[in-house]
């Protein structure tokens, strides 16, 4: 009985870190194209954008000149 309640702790032990794993974003690289949260409306025109360098918690993204906070950033699928 004790390796049955074993096995079934790590079983939802797994199934748990595999549904925190799935609600990530994935994470953003150099050349991702991306929509950006809250976006301003001055930008929108050129959205969606390409990411062109990445600091730390701050992107450089194509046609903006300021740097936007990573987790505003949703990357594109195609």
């Amino acid at each position: 009985e004790n390796r049955d309640d074993t096995e079934a702790d790590r079983q939802t032990k797994t199934s748990k870190s595999r549904t925190t794993l799935n609600s990530e974003k994935p994470a953003i690289r150099v050349g991702d194209r991306v929509v950006v949260e809250d976006c301003p409306g001055h930008w929108s025109w050129a959205s969606p954008f390409t990411v062109e360098a990445i600091d730390g918690e701050m992107v450089k993204l194509e046609m903006v000149s300021e740097l936007v906070e990573i987790e505003r950033l949703s990357v594109i699928n195609g």
